[in-house]
């Protein structure tokens, strides 16, 4: 059964012309307008979705959509409104078949006659550039400006934009909204287009994987998209000054996740509340906020020997930190030592036995 106010536009179609202006323009204004764009694989191949609550509007955008890719069905395309799609200066014009008229048989022609003529110069078609603007409805600004306002204030996570909140002495009802913007960012790129694609991701993660080139990615869906240069300016800000150094770091162990690849088998581990500084050098620690840390199976059996290690235990460790060419955030390498501080946890963490051992 076909859905209401939404049609359908081939992925490969959209893909192959995704960087045009004029479909960027279109783009920009659907979203804009409240659209919700959709990627579902079927079949024939994956298709994109365009659905709108105004079915007036979207009828008008699909005809504009569909002729600016020239898809558009022939029995749709009358003259009157080719010349009018035309003359909306939107979409550019496509090029048209020129009609031979018929020719006279060689024995009826005219002498030729030679004339050298210079044809004017045609003026440069000026066109109009439409800046893509980021649009947060009014029942989301709220919101919006809570976010904008944390991460101004140096927040780097969602965690520390949702403690911001409580701050504010928001009730748990507008709380768990915010909680739920932050936590659907959606994409919907192909899945063949990039390798960071969920559905849905928390707001940390779309600044860290989506965000980080020179153009913003066309494929997310997010209110708060805008607010990435801001945010990576946080990130830098608090550890910047260690990249690629060799630091020291106290910090929480909060999350662990053992990795299986042969030889390069190893835990990721997340360190949170964690204070940094150079490694070798008395002083002061800064106080960060959290980091991952890599530590190969080997090492870690070693580092465990003496005392083991508990999720929730505060731990000290020495390596070199780096700024991760695919995930887009700080992590510390190549660890010279690693210790317990102070025993919090009970669940201890042990490296998993080999398989078919």
């Amino acid at each position: 059964m076909k859905r209401k106010n939404s049609f359908k536009v081939p992925a490969e179609v959209l893909k192959k012309n995704v960087m045009r202006e004029d479909i960027r323009n279109l783009n920009a204004e659907f979203q804009k307008m409240g659209g919700v764009v959709q990627y579902r694989s079927t079949r024939k191949g994956g298709v994109f979705l365009l659905s709108h609550p105004d079915p007036e509007y979207l009828q008008n955008f699909r005809v504009r959509l569909l002729y600016a890719l020239d898809i558009l069905p022939k029995k749709e395309l009358t003259e009157e409104l080719k010349r009018k799609l035309v003359g909306e200066g939107e979409i550019k014009r496509k090029p048209e078949a020129v009609e031979k008229k018929a020719e006279k048989p060689p024995q009826e022609r005219a002498p030729e006659r030679v004339v050298e003529r210079r044809r004017p110069e045609e003026p440069e078609r000026v066109v109009k550039r439409v800046e893509r603007k980021h649009y947060v409805p009014p029942e989301v600004m709220p919101y919006y400006e809570h976010v904008k306002d944390s991460i101004m204030k140096g927040a780097v996570d969602d965690g520390d934009i949702i403690r911001m909140a409580y701050e504010k002495n928001y009730d748990e009802e507008w709380i768990r909204v915010l909680k739920r913007l932050l936590w659907n960012n959606k994409c919907i790129a192909p899945p063949e287009e990039c390798p960071h694609r969920k559905k849905k991701m928390r707001l940390e993660d779309m600044m860290k994987m989506c965000f980080d080139k020179g153009e913003k990615c066309d494929y997310m869906q997010s209110y708060f998209s805008d607010l990435y240069p801001q945010w990576r300016e946080n990130l830098d800000r608090m550890f910047g000054e260690f990249k690629d150094k060799r630091v020291e770091v106290i910090g929480k162990i909060s999350e662990v996740y053992p990795i299986e690849r042969g030889k390069e088998s190893h835990f990721k581990m997340l360190i949170y509340d964690t204070l940094v500084r150079p490694a070798k050098k008395k002083g002061s620690y800064k106080k960060t906020r959290k980091l991952w840390i890599r530590v190969p199976f080997r090492d870690f059996a070693v580092f465990s020997r003496p005392r083991p290690f508990h999720i929730g235990d505060i731990i000290r460790f020495t390596g070199k930190m780096i700024l991760h060419g695919y995930f887009h955030d700080y992590w510390v390498i190549n660890l010279d030592s690693m210790d317990v501080v102070e025993e919090r946890g009970e669940e201890e963490i042990a490296v998993p036995a080999k398989r078919g051992g």
